[in-house]
């Protein structure tokens, strides 16, 4: 029974040694394929078709208030008093790969901007849209509940695609802390508009700075790999069918990978590029 207890031992250490120098000889083709399928599935996982309003709200900026001591300063606004006028960026855009039709936001329910707080509103503009074809009507109108609040609908036989939305800026009497929320009933997006931050999402120079550094850590990758198949040559050590295999799917992961990057993911972590 010893004698048979240490064949099968040996027999079990000589597979973890032949294992160990196959992950040894291996290993660099092996991370290249495991980053790759990563980045794959996290692609495919991500961009699964689904509709996601998002929307973001900029601070906001005082831009003329009185003074209580100051009676003689005065502000208006079409030959209408106010006490103040504070302005503020709303953007809103389809973050999801479904379109939203226009026949998707019901009537009952339509995009509607308003304030935690009564406000008066004294303007709504749009700064810019995704495409030059669409176009929004804005209308200020009473609400019992909110006060003046801004419905929003879209013009003509249009839709929402992937990443298309506007930028609004408001115009408004009130106090300057007010928080704004978009609400509206969107078919096929149960939470409907979900809120994100603005600092998370407008274009800032590390944007481009994490999309040149994904760049050169993959470039990085791929001379790494250049340089194990010169070094190997020289040392006249050939690479297995094995090791070109997956060399050669994970670098096609990884070009992949760029090519994604700034058409999907840079657009889904910082915002549309017309933001």
């Amino acid at each position: 029974m010893c004698a048979r207890s240490k064949k099968m031992k040996k027999k079990k250490t000589t597979k973890n040694k032949k294992l160990l120098g196959f992950l040894k000889k291996h290993i660099t083709a092996i991370i290249v394929l495991v980053i790759g399928i990563i980045v794959a599935v996290t692609i495919y996982i991500v961009s699964q078709s689904k509709k996601e309003p998002i929307y973001l709200v900029s601070k906001s900026e005082l831009l003329a208030q009185t003074l209580e001591k100051e009676s003689s300063l005065k502000i208006f606004w079409d030959d209408i008093e106010i006490r103040n006028a504070v302005s503020i960026q709303i953007a809103f855009w389809n973050n999801g790969t479904m379109y939203i039709d226009k026949s998707d936001i019901p009537s009952s329910k339509p995009i509607m901007i308003f304030s935690d707080k009564k406000i008066d509103i004294l303007s709504v503009n749009k700064l810019k849209t995704s495409r030059e074809t669409l176009d929004f009507e804005l209308t200020i109108v009473d609400n019992p509940k909110y006060g003046e609040v801004i419905v929003c609908s879209i013009k003509g036989d249009e839709a929402l695609e992937r990443f298309d939305g506007a930028i609004l800026h408001i115009l408004y009497a009130g106090p300057d802390d007010c928080e704004f929320f978009i609400s509206g009933r969107i078919k096929g997006a149960p939470e409907g508009f979900v809120k994100k931050d603005w600092s998370k999402f407008c274009p800032e120079p590390k944007d481009k700075f994490l999309g040149y550094y994904f760049l050169i850590l993959g470039l990085f990758i791929i001379l790494n790999l250049i340089l194990l198949i010169i070094v190997r040559k020289k040392k006249k050590q050939r690479l297995s069918a094995f090791s070109i295999v997956t060399i050669v799917l994970g670098l096609i992961f990884l070009l992949f990978m760029f090519l994604a990057s700034y058409k999907y993911y840079f657009s889904y972590l910082f915002g549309p590029p017309w933001l």
